[in-house]
């Protein structure tokens, strides 16, 4: 589940693709990665990424999201996980970073002292919510009206986005464990260790195309906004996500367009082609694709 594939540009990999998922989605301990030529056939790699056991984070990994970064020539691994030997709140997911040489690994959970001063032990995911409290997004009506974030509100499904101009941003879905929904939200990142949570800001809310805005979807989206991607092209940021739950023969794949990686996002409507794979109940005639969200 969950799969997040690159092209590796450089090194002893160059022009094979790295395909990095969910493996188990109830007690997953460890990332494994594939390799491929062509998308179809796939190789073993590795496991390329297992917590140590004084880790934050050692149970329940979801969705990897990797990214290759040119201006070191690393790779970025970003996960969620339940919390284990931290004082964070048990069963409440959060987001950890690990780093690597090589798109096979081994990915070594981020340990040191980030652009904020702020210092990373293995006892401490990459993202924390409390710290972006002063962040304007915060100080908006919508934000007074709806927010509710505590201790307790838990990230998942991050994906990692280099912009044209070389700027970084953390996409995520906060979960809906101490909210009504799952929705999509942004951090610029000065580096991949250090959140500006100045930036941090919500990109939709459930069953409304814009962020508090008025007008529904034309596709029922209940409780979820989830599993973000970011594409940028010709001046445009195409925002990808899931909605209705795993489970749902309807978890499908919309998008949203921006002028910003930042937003504000429009979802785009299903009769204006907002899906992009899914059941396309608008013709009633492709229906053999079932919760591909």
């Amino acid at each position: 589940a969950d799969p997040c594939v690159i092209k590796v540009t450089e090194g002893e990999y160059k022009d094979w693709f790295f395909l990095y998922g969910t493996t188990d989605t109830t007690s997953c301990t460890a990332y494994a990665c594939w390799k491929s030529k062509d998308l179809t056939n796939w190789q073993a790699v590795s496991i390329c990424f297992m917590p140590q056991a004084d880790s934050w984070g050692q149970t329940s990994l979801w969705a990897p999201g990797v990214i290759f970064d040119p201006s070191d020539g690393k790779y970025y691994l970003f996960y969620s996980a339940v919390n284990s030997a931290s004082g964070y709140y048990d069963g409440v997911k959060y987001l950890g970073m690990a780093v690597s040489d090589s798109p096979a690994g081994p990915f070594e959970q981020y340990t040191g002292t980030n652009g904020n001063g702020d210092t990373f032990t293995r006892s401490d995911p990459i993202f924390d919510i409390r710290k972006a409290k002063d962040a304007p997004f915060f100080q908006t009506e919508y934000a007074k009206e709806t927010a509710s974030y505590n201790d307790k509100t838990g990230f998942i499904d991050a994906c990692p986005f280099i912009a044209s101009d070389g700027t970084k941003y953390l996409y995520m879905c906060r979960n809906r464990n101490a909210h009504k929904s799952n929705i999509i939200s942004v951090v610029r990142m000065t580096d991949w260790a250090t959140p500006d949570y100045s930036t941090y800001t919500e990109l939709t809310t459930v069953n409304r195309t814009t962020l508090g805005g008025n007008v529904e979807p034309e596709r029922s989206e209940t409780t979820i906004n989830e599993a973000p991607y970011m594409t940028e092209r010709n001046g445009k940021f195409y925002l990808t996500f899931s909605i209705n739950a795993t489970t749902d023969p309807e978890y499908a794949v919309m998008q949203a367009v921006g002028d910003s990686p930042l937003g504000p996002f429009t979802k785009v409507q299903d009769s204006e082609g907002g899906l992009v794979i899914g059941i396309d109940y608008m013709v009633n005639e492709w229906d053999h694709v079932l919760c591909c969200g």
